[in-house]
């Protein structure tokens, strides 16, 4: 039983880290003179604080159990590619989760991306690595999906009841000279700086904002929840005994080149990301070409250095909490099979909710109905479900 119990608690430490990373984000991406990173440059310090987590853990482990490093460097050209799209795969899944945070708020974006992850990459993580009880495991991804429903559903309420708030505001006629704001007026996309925020007499500062639509949000949503499922995927075959997969290897192995496709990817995601979406990146230049180099590589060098130190601080934090979660995961997936730990680890929505509420305010405004906010409770309450039954799972396995 204590190893069950710690177990457990590895276990729900992946999606608490998953659920949590966004929260270093909101503060890094502010508008104070102490702490400012643009989109991009984030996105950069992120991923290279995901790398240099899981690098650090790889080396300081592979030293210490076999006293060199050559365990790193001993792996077959189908794992290091299996590692490799792993890390690039997760890496585009991550931007576009990042993009939603921005346009529609966590608790919209996690839920977004974990209902299909869940799902499809649940499934292939399953199909590929055959282990744990069905029954459980099918009754915590049916109720994750649940929950997702949920949410759908009460952002649609949410997105009604703010069509009808930002009709009466010309009617209201608000002073444009005054720089009071409401504590009911939190944005949606709340990671969205000051000066985006457009003050006026038919515009007021306390008016809920989306820069991109409902349909560009969910495709945006999909996308990434269709990468993070292929993550789960090609993790598992960079791991699992498969004679045409050459030698098995060792979870900090994989680590090590898993941290690096994701940093490499992130390098091409972003400028192609920027070019072909530049109203979610901070004063878009009308040059902005898709790939590094020329306008976009010299403006992201500009953004590096106006970026302060504690929003960089921050933005490596972000990545060091991810990859503690990661970690985590693959301690619960060599132990109780990776479809498990993967389903466990995209009850990540549950602490992001949470975070969503108490720190980015998404459902303070006036405007919020109280079915929404009874849909949120709902919501919660069956996410809370479907963690009992991966824990149950991963008790009888």
């Amino acid at each position: 039983m204590p190893n069950d119990a710690a177990g457990i608690l590895v276990g729900l430490a992946c999606p608490l880290c998953w659920g949590s990373w966004f929260v270093p984000m909101r503060f890094a991406r502010s508008s104070s003179r102490l702490s400012y990173a643009s989109f991009a440059v984030f996105i950069y310090y992120f991923t290279l604080g995901v790398w240099l987590t899981l690098a650090s853990i790889a080396i300081i482990a592979e030293y210490l159990i076999h006293s060199s490093f050559l365990g790193l460097t001993q792996i077959s050209v189908q794992r290091l590619a299996a590692s490799l799209l792993a890390g690039a795969t997760w890496q585009c899944g991550n931007i576009t989760v990042a993009l939603t945070i921005q346009i529609a708020g966590p608790g919209f974006a996690m839920c977004c991306c974990s209902s299909l992850a869940m799902t499809l990459g649940t499934g292939l993580t399953y199909w590929i690595s055959p282990q744990g009880e069905v029954i459980w495991l099918s009754s915590g991804v049916a109720l994750a999906v649940a929950a997702a429903v949920i949410i759908f559903q009460m952002h649609r309420l949410k997105d009604r009841s703010l069509k009808r708030f930002q009709r009466k505001l010309p009617l209201q006629s608000p002073d444009p000279h005054s720089h009071e704001t409401s504590p009911q007026g939190v944005l949606p996309s709340t990671c969205l700086h000051d000066e985006e925020r457009i003050d006026s007499p038919m515009q007021s500062p306390t008016t809920p904002q989306r820069k991109t639509g409902r349909r560009v949000t969910f495709i945006i949503g999909g996308c990434s929840g269709l990468a993070v499922a292929l993550f789960g995927g090609f993790l598992t075959l960079s791991l699992v005994h498969h004679d045409y997969m050459g030698p098995t290897i060792s979870r900090y192995t994989c680590m090590f080149w898993f941290g690096f496709g994701v940093f490499i990817t992130s390098q091409m995601t972003v400028p192609i990301f920027r070019g072909l979406l530049p109203e979610q990146f901070e004063d878009p230049p009308s040059d902005v070409s898709f790939f590094p180099g020329g306008s976009s590589c010299s403006r992201a060098l500009q953004e590096v250095r106006k970026t302060s130190a504690i929003a960089t601080c921050l933005s490596l934090f972000a990545g060091a909490v991810w990859a503690c979660g990661f970690w985590a995961n693959l301690i619960c997936s060599l132990d109780d099979g990776f479809a498990l730990a993967y389903g466990m680890g995209q009850t990540a929505p549950l602490p992001s909710i949470l975070w969503a509420v108490i720190i980015f305010g998404e459902f303070s405004g006036e405007w919020v109905p109280s079915s929404a906010k009874v849909l949120l409770v709902t919501n919660v309450l069956v996410y809370m479900s479907a963690v009992a039954c991966f824990v149950v799972c991963k008790i009888k396995t």
